[in-house]
């Protein structure tokens, strides 16, 4: 029995094994929210806890694609925050990493949606929900709704001192590479340091940012940023400016608003 023993571990530690890839859509264990909500021992505030621990800790950046239904995270969000209505974090979190990362545009404007019921005077909440509206679903009057209440509220404008116009901008219907590189800039200073939303969110500020540069830098204006989301210079080289690095336009999920 030991030389059985010690050849299966032998055999087990020699061979190379072939490596297989799960999904997290595929492997991700959910509750349905009325279970938890009706069967949860009077223990929500724990039971939501440990739920959020779980889904940061196995928060993955697969975009969603399917159009059956949405996201694990999705479903996750909504069992914490049907648990615990107050768990402020979750709207804001989720709402961000199901648009960003995910990719779960439908998904991102129920968390958002609900989120706001809560809590109506949570700037950056509204702040998110409303460049979700306008950039990411093509909903200008949603948008424009959003952008226009939290304009009263105290230190709006220290927030956001361009919020003015982009209020003007939602009524208007009307998108630009600019204003879309502020609000990706202020949403990335915002999030959590050493996150995959983070990178996320750096990565869509320094595509908005080098087509912005490169554009103006190549026209021959005096006006333009020489210096890349890095801070590095951009190169010149063969006649044209360009970035240090690789990227990609940063563009609209639902394509048929085609002002940016």
């Amino acid at each position: 029995m030991i030389v059985l023993l010690a050849s299966a571990n032998f055999f087990n530690s020699s061979v190379n094994k072939p490596i297989l890839n799960i999904s997290k859509e595929d492997s991700a264990l959910n509750f349905k929210s009325t279970f938890l909500k009706n069967f949860n021992f009077g223990l929500k505030r724990f039971i939501s806890s440990y739920i959020w621990v779980q889904t940061i800790i196995e928060s993955d950046i697969e975009q969603y694609k399917k159009a059956d239904g949405n996201s694990w995270i999705y479903h996750r969000i909504i069992s914490i925050t049907t648990l615990d209505p107050d768990f402020e974090w979750a709207y804001l979190w989720g709402g961000q990493y199901l648009s960003v990362i995910k990719d779960d545009i439908h998904g991102a404007k129920d968390i958002y949606e609900k989120g706001i019921r809560i809590f109506p005077n949570n700037f950056w909440l509204n702040f998110y929900a409303g460049f979700h509206y306008y950039w990411e679903l093509g909903d200008c009057q949603s948008a424009y709704t959003i952008f226009n209440r939290i304009l009263s509220l105290p230190s709006a404008l220290q927030n956001v001192f361009y919020l003015p116009s982009l209020v003007a901008r939602a009524k208007a219907c009307t998108g630009d590479l600019e204003t879309a590189y502020l609000i990706i800039n202020d949403t990335y200073k915002n999030a959590q340091e050493n996150s995959a939303l983070k990178e996320k969110l750096h990565q869509n500020a320094y595509a908005l940012k080098a087509e912005i540069d490169l554009k103006c830098l190549n026209q021959k204006r005096s006006d333009c940023a020489t210096n890349d989301f890095n801070n590095q210079p951009y190169i010149y080289q063969k006649g044209f400016y360009q970035a240090a690095q690789k990227w990609k336009p940063y563009r609209l999920k639902n394509r048929s608003q085609r002002n940016l």
